[in-house]
């Protein structure tokens, strides 16, 4: 599907970290199927210190991770944003898409230029083998989004990272992600900027947050869930401390952990229901 007008003050900055080079091709195609193309795409490849890799599109700019620095999930997404020269930017990981339509919906969408505007999205599970998806299902990772208030995003992360246009000013203000966290970066961006600035939704669902629970098993999902737990922890601590949140679990905590126990009931149902054996 061919691309149609320019938005001229968009720019896309896509994470990727060293998985299968298919993923990166598919997020690509994703960019490229917009019927509104962005001024600028920004690969930020936060798994390479080498040579800059032949991406086939003299449009895309591939900014690779220093020799001198670790991989660093948040450094990633900020050397992206030193690249950009436009005045909105869109976020999308290697392994996640976009509907064609996001862009334009999302930037047509927008009330002003100290309003970022966040969509729906929808959780698609799928399981990779030697380059091609298979589809295990999907179900809709926050349908009840109508609104954002800072009490409700500081108890749960209300909406996923590739779901938001936002003004690239935000980030000139508030300092860019937060390098000190191994997880959950976009969470504590998003709590900061609610501080600050104005969150509008857009209750359309528009990206596609993509999950695989068979390749997600053993010590790296272990790994992966304890560190997440931890960064969890430490900025709940913070926002009590700080008097977002009130120091007891409440009703909204009730919620939160309703919505994240379908979640979890989700990702078994596609793992063992219908596993690699199934």
């Amino acid at each position: 599907m061919a691309m149609s007008a320019q938005r001229p003050d968009i720019t896309v900055i896509v994470r990727t970290s060293g998985r299968s080079r298919c993923y990166l091709d598919r997020a690509l195609a994703s960019i490229r199927a917009q019927t509104c193309r962005p001024a600028q795409v920004i690969i930020s490849d936060d798994a390479s210190a080498g040579p800059t890799p032949d991406v086939g599109d003299p449009g895309i700019v591939w900014v690779t991770r220093p020799p001198d620095e670790s991989p660093n999930r948040s450094k990633a997404l900020n050397r992206g944003i030193q690249h950009a020269g436009t005045a909105w930017l869109a976020f999308l990981d290697d392994d996640d898409t976009w509907h064609p339509e996001f862009l334009a919906r999302m930037r047509t969408a927008v009330t002003g230029p100290t309003t970022a505007v966040c969509c729906r999205t929808q959780a698609r599970y799928e399981h990779e083998v030697e380059g091609r998806f298979q589809p295990l299902g999907e179900e809709p990772f926050n349908p009840g989004l109508y609104g954002i208030t800072l009490s409700r995003l500081a108890a749960a992360n209300l909406f996923t990272n590739n779901a938001v246009l936002w003004p690239r000013d935000f980030f000139t203000t508030l300092g860019g992600y937060r390098e000190d966290l191994t997880m959950l970066e976009d969470w504590e961006f998003n709590v900061r900027a609610a501080q600050r600035f104005s969150l509008a939704v857009l209750p359309e669902t528009l990206a596609y947050y993509h999950q695989r629970p068979r390749q997600d098993g053993g010590l790296a999902a272990n790994s992966a869930k304890t560190q997440h737990d931890r960064a969890r922890d430490q900025l709940l601590q913070e926002w009590r401390a700080a008097g977002l949140l009130p120091p007891d679990r409440g009703w909204r905590w009730v919620a939160n952990r309703g919505r994240e126990l379908r979640h979890r009931w989700a990702r078994w149902r596609f793992t063992t229901r219908w596993g690699p054996n199934a």
